[in-house]
């Protein structure tokens, strides 16, 4: 008979399920971890230098703008009075004046975190309604009730500001001054460093003998991501999610340091095999009874502050090691032969059902709380993890291909059935990126703009345009580094994820027993299939699932779940076995490694097709996608869009050189005293941002509105703003008007464009002496008509009296008998007030029509 032997130590260890502090003495096992830790902090300064030159470059310009009052600093308004020059786009100045007032209370309140909360302000319904010099927000008041055939709820409210106001609004409003955002940089990448030079320190002390390579692919990783959060977001207006990433990465490695103290093979949950199982279930249940959704959505996720399904996720790896460390010989051995069961195909042999149930139905009883949860991405890493595990521990791949095949079709059949939306919205949005109808369906379109705005090389950190991505600190954080590091970059994270689960397999076959083998496996799998299902999500190579990318997305609560996964990998790669008992896992490990590795190699073929092959291509298409108001518009990259609107419009000028339109109201302000001889006045005109229109809707018919675009894919108008757009814009922008069927079931026509003349403006975009940034500014965009503003006034005062005598519409041109000029064409009615709001449902009123031209007369 063998005889065990062991030391009194040994004993204690195995009792307590802890490894007892070492003496405090150097750990010389730790040098290689400290040169690679002192690799990553270099990388890391070297990015940090990048990208804080690239945010803080304008700081000496904002000073110079708060000195000079054309930036106000939220904490430094003291009357709304203050306000009111940020607010030029409303037209009427009482209703200024009123939108200031609220704003100032908003900013009395302090605490402001960013100037997009200001979208959130929102005012009764019957106040507006009750005040007549509120004309944008009465017309906002009637928009929602348009369509409705049940009265607003008493105590309605509308928002205060639209998307546009607020953009307009914010460059001109900061939340915090240059020296408080150095500061809290400071501080907080400060504390980051210092965290890790702590546990390095710890590691050292103890002597811990735990796989060196992890801790300091972890700080890559997690200081990628903490330069991410310093690069997407405005440093002065907008939320400092470093401080938040920071936080979530110092607590994080806390648990780390403490995980790394379990002796894993003798750990207490080893022998309590449901009671994981129990917690995931107590807390997906108080999820469904307690949870709320981010912006209102209905999937639960958040719970008293933190996201249980990152808890869930490790508790369901720990019931897997605690059920299969002692029952995987079973799975394997003992055949089933009950129910019939006994004569059925060797590759199909199903193992005896008391050990085959148990972990399927708990897998069916998470998924099921995740289906209630409308969640159903974690539910997706869940299925694989298992299918996965499930598969290692048999040692058959039967079952994860019926499993595989079992997923498809339970997604298919969900798509069909078009329940739940959230699962049938993706496949939809995946199916169908550039043309689909789900709400948000723009998130694949704008995550595969930002990787065609990187290609290979990025535009560099701090240089690039992420924030336009929904989610990107979150869900959507490798869109982020696909366009600041390219494709390059891309592939550089990639090959330290390969690293890092390389090395959790690795610790796992060099487990000390069968329990830290599933628990590393686990832990490993959890890692890769998150990873791979959002690369996947985020190149289009699978759909959209909501989950994050480990150590690179904000959000405490994955930071602290993916740390503490790192440490549980530690305390398993720092207790080895002789590895003979665990070698009939060899080929099952390799043969899962493989499959994640041709998976990967699939999205990383189709990162470069984006970012190498076609970029160009992916960088100018365009999406249809719904809008706010439930109508489907041609959306262009948002990157380009922005590009467009910094290339100042040419003006239009009648033909004694008087502008008709114009983007400069200086060129008004030159002609002033000619205005004022016409009678019309230019003060009431001139609204920062805007396309200025002097004489108002008495020259719409000729012109358009190119603010509201308004009637603008009418096949009965001939604007002169649309179509002479390519000499005013000073390129072409291939404009079209293109029938869009309306989720409603109506028909609209809407105007789609390609901006692929500015691609060369977007590649240079911080090079302005670039000769083909050069070449497209320098075209001359003025444009000149041969009408008579003075002749068009006369027109449209004498067919207004008449018209409005008579009570009927009316139009009336002036032509030049001699050269056929057309020197004055008037419509009446025409709009009273420019920019004109748009309806809900796109129709347009009577005062569109250009009867001159087009109308019909008997």
């Amino acid at each position: 008979m063998a005889v065990t032997r062991s030391t009194a130590a040994d004993r204690r260890r195995e009792s307590t399920g802890f490894v007892p502090i070492p003496g405090l003495h150097p750990g010389r096992s730790r040098d290689r971890e400290t040169l690679l830790l002192a690799a990553g902090i270099l990388v890391f300064l070297v990015g940090l230098t990048l990208v804080t030159l690239a945010k803080t470059g304008s700081f000496g310009a904002i000073e110079g703008q708060l000195a000079g009052g054309e930036v106000l600093a939220a904490g430094d308004v003291r009357e709304p009075a203050q306000l009111l020059p940020l607010l030029g786009f409303l037209a009427e100045p009482a209703e200024r004046s009123y939108v200031a007032r609220q704003i100032y209370r908003r900013l009395q309140e302090g605490n402001l975190q960013n100037v997009g909360e200001l979208a959130r302000l929102r005012v009764p319904v019957a106040e507006v309604e009750k005040n007549e010099r509120l004309p944008v927000l009465r017309q906002r008041v009637a928009s929602l009730r348009e369509g409705r055939t049940d009265p607003l709820r008493e105590g309605a409210e509308v928002v205060l500001l639209s998307s546009g106001q607020l953009r307009e609004i914010k460059p001109h409003l900061i939340v915090r001054r240059p020296g408080a955002y150095k500061t809290q940089l400071a501080l907080w990448i400060g504390l980051f460093l210092v965290a890790f030079l702590a546990v390095h320190a710890v590691f050292r002390l103890r002597g811990f003998t735990g796989d060196p390579l992890l801790l300091p692919i972890v700080f890559l990783l997690a200081g990628l991501g903490l330069l991410v959060m310093v690069s997407i977001r405005d440093p002065l207006r907008d939320m400092l999610l470093f401080r938040t990433f920071a936080q979530g990465a110092v607590a994080g490695l806390a648990l780390l340091v403490a995980a790394t103290w379990i002796d894993v093979q003798r750990s207490p949950l080893k022998r309590f095999t449901f009671a994981p199982l129990g917690a995931a279930v107590a807390l997906s249940t108080l999820l469904i009874l307690f949870g709320r959704g981010p912006g209102g959505s209905d999937v639960k996720v958040n719970l008293f502050g933190f996201q249980p399904v990152e808890v869930v996720k490790i508790l369901v790896v720990l019931f897997l090691a605690g059920y299969l460390h002692d029952r995987w010989e079973f799975l394997r051995d003992l055949a089933e032969k009950r129910a019939g069961l006994g004569g059925a195909p060797s590759w199909l042999r199903v193992p005896k059902l008391e050990y085959v149930l148990p972990p399927w139905l708990a897998l069916a009883v998470i998924l099921l709380f995740f289906f209630l949860q409308k969640d159903l991405g974690p539910a997706l890493v869940l299925s694989f993890l298992f299918l996965i595990v499930y598969s290692v521990a048999r040692g058959r791949a039967v079952m994860l291909a019926l499993g595989t095949a079992l997923l498809g079709a339970a997604f298919w059949a969900a798509y069909r059935l078009g329940y739940p939306q959230t699962v049938t919205g993706r496949l939809n949005m995946w199916l169908s990126p550039w043309d689909n109808s789900f709400r948000g369906g723009d998130h694949l379109a704008q995550s595969l703009w930002a990787l065609a705005n990187g290609a290979f090389s990025g535009t560099g950190l701090g240089l690039g345009q992420p924030g336009f991505v929904p989610e990107i600190h979150t869900d959507m954080v490798l869109a982020a580094i696909g366009e600041e590091l390219g494709f390059a970059g891309l592939l550089a994270v990639f090959a330290l994820y390969v690293v890092l689960i390389s090395r959790g397999l690795r610790a796992a076959q060099r487990a000390e027993g069968a329990y830290g083998f599933f628990l590393a496996l686990g832990l490993s799998l959890l890692l890769a299939l998150q990873i791979l299902l959002i690369a996947g999500g985020v190149t289009g190579v699978f759909p959209l699932s909501g989950v994050v990318s480990p150590f690179l997305s904000s959000g405490r609560s994955a930071l602290l779940a993916n740390f503490l996964i790192a440490g549980l990998l530690l305390a398993v790669s720092a207790r080895p076995g002789k590895g003979d008992a665990l070698r009939r896992f060899d080929g099952a490990v390799r043969w899962t490694a493989l499959g994640l590795g041709a998976c990967g190699l699939v999205i990383v073929g189709k990162a470069a097709f984006v970012q190498v092959v076609r970029p160009d291509h992916y960088l100018t298409k365009s999406a249809l996608v719904v809008h706010a108001d439930s109508r489907r518009y041609f959306d262009a990259n948002p990157r380009l869009e922005a590009i467009a609107r910094t290339i100042e419009r040419g003006a239009i000028l009648d033909r004694n050189g008087l502008p008709l339109a114009t983007s400069d109201p200086q060129e008004l302000e030159r002609q002033r005293a000619t205005f004022e001889r016409l009678g019309v006045s230019i003060d009431r005109t001139v609204r920062p941002g805007r396309r200025l229109y002097p004489f108002g809707g008495r020259t719409f018919h000729l012109l358009g509105d190119r603010n509201s675009m308004a009637n603008w894919g009418a096949s009965n108008t001939s604007y002169a703003e649309r179509d002479s757009r390519i000499r005013l814009q000073g390129y072409d922008d291939y404009a079209k008007v293109v029938e869009v069927a309306q989720p409603n079931g109506g028909v609209t026509r809407e105007i789609m464009v390609d901006y692929k003349e500015l691609v060369p403006l977007l590649r240079h975009r911080n090079e302005p002496g670039h000769e083909d940034v050069k070449r497209i500014l320098e075209r001359p965009r003025t444009l000149r008509l041969a009408l008579d503003a003075r002749l068009q006034l006369r027109a449209a005062d004498v067919l207004k009296k008449q018209a409005q005598q008579a009570g009927f519409g009316a139009a009336a041109v002036v032509l030049d008998a001699g050269t056929g000029d057309l020197l004055a064409s008037v419509s009446y009615p025409w709009p009273d007030r420019l920019p004109i709001e748009i309806k809900p449902d796109g129709k347009p009123d009577t005062a569109l029509v250009d009867r001159a031209r087009y109308g019909i007369y008997p």
